[in-house]
């Protein structure tokens, strides 16, 4: 299936590693040209770098936080300039503190919110000028299966992953009219290097929190890979997508089913 997409141009947040590395990588390989955005993994984010550049991908280097507004409009404005234009926002960069319900501060939700969800709002409204010059601009945001179900250890997670759901329905509405649609994924757990740990953070081992569900709580028998995420992006992003605004794809193993 040819997706058309070469040569369009497109940002990853939260791209240094995980999913957003496997995102990266997969539209570098459908010839996109690709602005890989980090903000606490350098190391990491120059591995996918060179990734890149091993297979010969037109990309570029942001460092950019997203908690911030002008955080945000700083990273949209070099991805578009460095890029020469914008025509696909992938918005992935999200952090994950596994505090317990009880144990949760207001200084807690503040990050979490911020980066969560205004990190995806402020991308999209400095991303819209852009991607209206695009032949078919593309919002693409990555969710969670805990925008649906609770997580037992990280109500703030799914409380801002719930939002999303909202945020990407509202943006589909408003946005059609320009040419642009917008949809999310929702993952459940994905195999990824590691979680980011910043202040707050709580060092749970989910992989073993899980483990007894591997096969038990997920029918196709594993855990998720960035690259099951990563390919159901490209699809959102090309032109046989064209028709769907407003959607939700769970890509989970089938582990809501049971």
């Amino acid at each position: 299936m040819d997706l058309q997409l070469t040569g369009k141009k497109a940002l990853v947040t939260g791209s240094g590693k995980g999913i957003g590395r496997g995102i990266a990588l997969a539209l570098a390989k459908e010839g996109v040209h690709v602005a890989v955005n980090y903000q606490y993994n350098e190391d990491t984010a120059k591995e996918t770098m060179a990734m890149l550049n091993q297979c010969g991908a037109k990309a570029v280097l942001l460092k950019g936080d997203v908690s911030s507004a002008e955080g945000c409009r700083q990273l949209v404005e070099s991805a578009a300039r460095q890029l020469g234009g914008l025509d696909i926002l992938v918005n992935n960069a999200a952090l994950q503190l596994n505090r317990r319900f009880e144990d949760c501060t207001e200084e807690n939700y503040r990050l979490i919110i911020q980066t969560n969800l205004f990190g995806y709002w402020n991308c999209i409204k400095y991303a819209v000028p852009h991607l209206e010059k695009s032949a078919g601009g593309r919002i693409i945001c990555i969710s969670s299966v805990h925008a649906k179900r609770p997580t037992g250890v990280d109500p703030l997670y799914a409380m801002s992953k719930g939002a999303i759901k909202m945020l990407v329905r509202e943006a589909a509405i408003r946005l059609a009219s320009k040419g642009i649609t917008c949809n999310e994924i929702l993952p459940a757990v994905v195999d990824i290097e590691f979680k980011t740990q910043v202040k707050g953070s709580q060092e749970w081992n989910l992989k073993a929190i899980h483990r007894d569900r591997e096969y038990r709580g997920y029918p196709v028998g594993r855990f998720g890979r960035p690259e099951d995420i990563a390919n159901a992006v490209c699809y959102f992003a090309g032109v046989q997508a064209e028709h769907i605004t407003g959607a939700s794809l769970r890509i989970d193993g089938g582990a809501m089913l049971v």
